[in-house]
């Protein structure tokens, strides 16, 4: 990581922490190359372990993602 990236991660996470266990929604907002480089499985596992209650996407995410539903890959 650069440096100050791995201390903003870990900042970033704790708050999530904070706000879910004060009941608080967290949303992602992610664009399309999020998808594209694989990272789908990831926001499917933060969603079921209840890190992130809602996902926002670029109009270019809702296609990776539909490519990925229904062929279980990107085309790129």
């Amino acid at each position: 990581c650069p440096p100050g990236a791995a201390e903003a991660a870990i900042q970033c996470a704790q708050r999530m922490r904070e706000a879910r266990k004060a009941g608080a929604a967290l949303a992602l907002l992610y664009g399309a190359h999020l998808l594209r480089n694989g990272a789908a499985p990831l926001l499917g596992w933060m969603m079921a372990q209840g890190w992130l209650t809602h996902l926002a996407t670029s109009g270019a995410g809702a296609i990776h993602d539909w490519e990925y539903a229904w062929l279980g890959a990107s085309t790129e």
